[in-house]
């Protein structure tokens, strides 16, 4: 990892505002691309306070392959870390695998007891070579500067943008699919049977929906408001229900029926 004097650097979020000491110029940077110089902030595996949902959702997104790999602090257990690997199976695909590394009360982790490290950068240099792993570790995942899935004028998209590849389900309202946005984003594709829903009403809907930003809800990411209608989700490699993910009902919104007016897309 490349070391640079940037000093006086602060902010909070995703940007920080900071200064160089070389040529002192000021301007804002991602902050996970900022470590101190000789921590664990300085390996380019190491995600801190990433949470499991986002590390499998990093992984899974392109530039990173087979055996990308990162670690992050355990949500669950104090003084813990997770090893993120992501692996690939002829049913699902591309998945992501979690390992917990624990530490030893004299010091060094381990992830089976039969084989302790002294630090985390031993641990992860020894499973390089795999060593009962589902892949050896081949790269560290990529950072990606903070950014939104789409732009905010690309909220409607045209359906050209979209290939549906995979039906996952079905039900009253529509099926369900799994597919790409511009042939290199996966997602999942609600589509609507023609008539089940009026455009208008829909796509009010759907600008109050996509204000709904959390790590524990499927993210909403775009819409095709002209018949049939399309509804553009984060994909879930997993879902709801094995093997597929999805159930019929995903597409029924009696079961999250929040409001008399609930329609397909609280489901």
């Amino acid at each position: 990892m490349e070391k640079s004097p940037c000093g006086d650097g602060f902010g909070e979020g995703e940007w920080w505002l900071a200064k160089s000491l070389s040529t002192g110029r000021k301007g804002y940077i991602p902050s996970n691309f900022v470590a101190q110089v000789d921590s664990l902030e300085e390996e380019k595996w190491y995600f801190r306070t990433l949470s499991r949902k986002d590390a499998e959702r990093l992984l899974l997104s392109s530039g990173n392959k087979v055996g990308s790999f990162l670690v992050r602090e355990s949500e669950t257990t104090k003084d813990a870390y997770s090893l993120s690997v992501r692996d690939s199976n002829s049913v699902h695909g591309d998945v992501i695998k979690h390992y917990r590394i624990r530490s030893l009360d004299g010091g060094g982790f381990y992830i089976s007891p039969r084989m302790t490290f002294s630090s985390l950068p031993e641990l992860i240099h020894h499973y390089k070579k795999g060593d009962g792993l589902c892949q050896r570790l081949t790269a560290p995942c990529t950072s990606l500067v903070p950014q939104r899935p789409w732009a905010q004028d690309e909220w409607e998209i045209p359906r050209d943008t979209l290939k549906l590849v995979k039906k996952m389900g079905s039900g009253q309202f529509g099926e369900v699919w799994m597919g790409y946005y511009k042939n290199n984003v996966k997602v999942a594709v609600k589509t609507l049977k023609e008539g089940s829903m009026d455009s208008e009403a829909f796509l009010a809907e759907a600008n109050l929906m996509k204000k709904l930003q959390h790590n524990k809800l499927v993210r909403l990411y775009a819409v095709v408001t002209e018949q049939p209608i399309y509804i553009v989700t984060e994909y879930m490699a997993k879902g709801k229900n094995p093997p597929g993910g999805f159930s019929s009902s995903f597409l029924c919104p009696c079961e999250c029926q929040l409001c008399p007016q609930s329609s397909p897309l609280i489901a």
